[in-house]
């Protein structure tokens, strides 16, 4: 797991008790579970650690974790009315962090990307879905469906600026 990966790496200067309480401050429950009835003193530590990536740190537990975010995400969005560029570009930018965890699992995850497409899709507001749909670009893969939603965000973008900065009156 990226967080078992970057605490080993950032533990090496401090005592034992202290590696433990640098541990125990991030976890959340259910991982924070594991240290429940463990003396916790600095020569538990690889024990916690070994527990932790048992129980979540196999590939499969992972994958899932990032399927369950991509489905459980829930954009804020107000269907009344168009969403600003900087709301879509939030959107794009989660979505494709949740893609780039299901790579860094899986790397052939992909071949279900026309599934995956169709997630993503139901992620983002119906007009820009519109607008996606009427563009002529190619739309085969994960990828085009980013670069398409990123022509259309950072066209967004550049109106918003040019309103902004236009003198009012014209």
């Amino acid at each position: 797991d990226e967080f078992l990966d970057l605490f080993n790496k950032a533990i090496h200067n401090y005592s034992p008790e202290a590696r433990i309480t640098l541990l125990k401050n991030p976890l959340e429950s259910p991982a924070s579970g594991v240290l429940v009835g463990l003396k916790c003193i600095g020569s538990k530590l690889y024990l916690v650690l070994t527990k932790l990536e048992q129980r979540y740190g196999t590939d499969e537990i992972r994958l899932n974790k990032y399927i369950k975010r991509l489905l459980a995400y829930t954009p804020n969005t107000n269907k009344t009315t168009e969403m600003p560029a900087v709301g879509l570009r939030k959107i794009s930018d989660d979505l494709q962090s949740y893609i780039r965890g299901l790579l860094q699992v899986q790397s052939d995850i992909l071949t279900s990307e026309i599934i995956l497409v169709q997630i993503l899709q139901l992620k983002f507001p119906e007009k820009i879905l519109i607008e996606y749909q009427l563009t002529d670009m190619p739309k085969r893969d994960v990828n085009d469906f980013f670069h398409i939603i990123d022509e259309l965000i950072t066209a967004r973008e550049i109106a918003t600026l040019s309103d902004q900065t236009s003198p009012k009156g014209e």
